[in-house]
């Protein structure tokens, strides 16, 4: 696997400051189909959470760069698992169920089907919020970024229903320059976006007009169907009421 001897490290180094970590690898990584652009995405269970950050950071940023900004990490505390959020909680679950355990005891998780049909809710109504932003035609790439990033999360939902997961391009009809022309900016704005979910969506209202906002609607109008394709999934599979 690529960085494998860095991810080695990684688990290492963490398990020396707490014994009793449990690591999860997600993401393409686990599946062993990254692309160029993935990120690595780790699960981390850990008592000390501030001084694994500064260890890490020590670590990794200046001596492996490029290992350090592909990561994306979520870290919990075992008191904070408990207490997640829902979509944190539907993360956790998706990253255990379908991801790789790295060290520690693997965690097993109920996903409750009410909850599955909230995060179906919870990302419709985020994109019925960016469909206001899309006809004022504010900040291009950052809404390009927001629809990339509600497009992985559905296709998180897709996992847990179906077992199956569409790609960007299929999700996208196969266009995904449609999405902006800065990878850089559209990863940051999905980043932003998921990093926390209750946060209203913040925008540049001085950055507009720049940019198709047609193709970013006609986006907007496939995940849309999307979503509906998700809830005749749901419905067979639960006959959710």
């Amino acid at each position: 696997m690529v960085f494998q001897q860095e991810i080695d490290l990684l688990v290492e180094e963490t398990k020396q400051i707490d014994p009793k970590t449990i690591i999860y690898l997600a993401g393409s990584y686990a599946r062993g189909s990254p692309k160029r652009n993935s990120d690595i995405d780790l699960l981390i269970i850990h008592a000390e959470i501030e001084q694994l950050k500064k260890r890490l950071f020590e670590l990794f940023k200046d001596n492996y760069p490029i290992f350090w900004n592909k990561l994306d990490i979520k870290l919990f505390t075992e008191k904070g698992l408990r207490k997640a959020t829902q979509t944190e909680y539907f993360m956790i679950y998706c990253n255990i169920t379908y991801g790789k355990c790295l060290v520690g005891t693997p965690l097993k998780l109920k996903l409750i089907p009410e909850l599955i049909m909230q995060e179906i809710n919870t990302w419709e109504a985020k994109l019925n919020e960016i469909d206001d932003y899309l006809e004022a035609q504010i900040d291009y790439e950052a809404l390009a970024g927001l629809l990339f990033a509600i497009g992985k999360q559905l296709s998180f939902i897709e996992t847990v229903l179906t077992g199956k997961r569409q790609s960007m391009k299929d999700i996208f009809q196969a266009d995904t320059r449609m999405l902006g022309r800065s990878y850089e900016k559209r990863l940051t704005a999905k980043k932003q976006f998921q990093s926390s979910f209750s946060d209203e969506i913040t925008l540049n209202p001085r950055v507009s007009k720049a940019g198709d906002f047609t193709r970013l609607k006609a986006v907007s109008t496939q995940l849309h169907s999307y979503i509906s394709d998700l809830r005749r999934d749901f419905d067979l599979q639960w006959q959710y009421e």
